[in-house]
């Protein structure tokens, strides 16, 4: 399993946001059947710290998924902070993805990102109606907090 880095852990070289999704588009694709892929995901599930059990409140439920997904986001000194939880492997999967991806990260850019990895890596082929739903949902409130932090946030 190849772990992106995204800068957070002191890497010398920042990757962009879309360098680090083509990566995870190119590991997926280069696996080839979905069943393999699934157990590919399921790694990055197993590498997701679970978040405590007084973050799994209503007001961290991401609305619209199918499975029981928490997300906890902060803004840490203008970049997003982010840990995320589901009931389910495969939710946990892409949310592993989604923070490797996103933490640390400005939240300008997070606002303005085009978060296109789990379509193009045909994770989103193999899911279920609800289970797209459900992930789109959990994209769109990453980036709706990253854009309401933004717009109450002063430019300097």
């Amino acid at each position: 399993m190849r772990i992106v880095e995204n800068g957070t852990s002191g890497a010398s070289e920042k990757r962009t946001i879309n360098q680090q999704q083509d990566d995870i588009v190119e590991d997926f694709l280069s696996i080839g059947d979905p069943l393999s892929q699934y157990e590919y995901l399921i790694e990055f599930a197993t590498a997701l710290p679970a978040l405590d059990e007084a973050s799994k409140v209503d007001e961290n439920l991401v609305k619209d998924c199918q499975s029981r997904a928490w997300l906890v986001m902060e803004n840490r000194a203008g970049a997003l902070s982010v840990k995320a939880d589901s009931d389910t492997l495969i939710v946990r999967g892409v949310l592993e993805l989604l923070i490797e991806v996103l933490d640390g990260r400005p939240l300008r850019e997070v606002a303005e990102a085009d978060i296109y990895f789990p379509e193009k890596a045909e994770l989103m082929t193999t899911f279920s109606a609800s289970r797209r739903q459900g992930i789109g949902s959990i994209i769109a409130t990453i980036k709706r907090f990253a854009q309401h932090v933004c717009d109450a946030t002063p430019e300097e």
